[in-house]
């Protein structure tokens, strides 16, 4: 009895780790297949893994803490625009008021948010109040990565109302630089990535003008280059 008694107590203390470990393990597989059904955003995806990658869960050791780390922000970035996808985008402007007031498609050229100029601006080239919610929620969304911007004006045919601009050429220009400057503002993303072209009326949207009024084909499109 006594042989019995003494091999038990020199068994390994540490034994449970192994089977703790192969617990976390299935609960990571278990998570990252709720988060795939859900067809979460690789971002939000990329940052639930990083917790595991750097030691964000870690083996409970006797008498000590788990620890929990934050990941690397750089390794949450997306590298192309390839990565974001306008299914992404959409979904994620879903709960938005604004929902409807942009249009995300896919173009040869990459990713393109088309935004209605009616929310950013009244007649001329400086933006609405309101602009700067919608704004903001385009610029959460596109700061990751080093794909390149581009912010292209469009107008109407209809001359601008506002003497300061000679033509539709220099509104669609002036309007595709007040939002890369805004952009630029807020500091999250390298001016360097952004680029502005002023169109006209050149480009207008596909479908007959109701009573000839053109206002449908002034708006501001992000592409975000592949």
């Amino acid at each position: 009895m006594g042989r019995k008694k003494q091999a038990l107590d020199e068994g390994d203390p540490n034994a449970w780790m192994a089977t703790f470990s192969d617990l976390l393990s299935l609960l990571l597989t278990f998570f990252v297949l709720l988060f795939a059904m859900k067809s979460l955003d690789q971002g939000k995806l990329e940052q639930m893994l990083g917790y595991f990658r750097r030691g964000g869960l870690g083996i409970l050791l006797p008498g000590g803490r788990m620890p929990l780390t934050n990941p690397d922000p750089m390794a949450l970035q997306s590298p192309s625009a390839k990565a974001i996808s306008p299914q992404d985008i959409e979904r994620l402007l879903f709960s938005k008021p604004f929902k409807n007031k942009i249009v995300v498609s896919s173009e040869n050229r990459g990713v393109v948010l088309t935004v209605s100029s009616g929310i950013l601006f009244p007649f001329g080239a400086e933006l609405l109040p309101e602009s700067a919610a919608v704004l903001d929620e385009i610029i959460d969304l596109i700061q990751g990565g080093d794909f390149l911007i581009q912010i292209t004006g469009h107008t109407g045919s209809q001359p601008p109302k506002s003497a300061l601009y000679s033509d539709n050429w220099d509104l669609s220009i002036a309007r595709a630089g007040r939002v890369a400057r805004y952009i630029e503002s807020k500091g999250v993303i390298d001016p360097k990535r952004l680029s502005v072209i002023g169109l006209a009326d050149t480009q207008p949207l596909k479908g007959k003008d109701t009573n000839g009024n053109t206002s449908k084909h002034n708006r501001v499109e992000l592409v975000l280059l592949n």
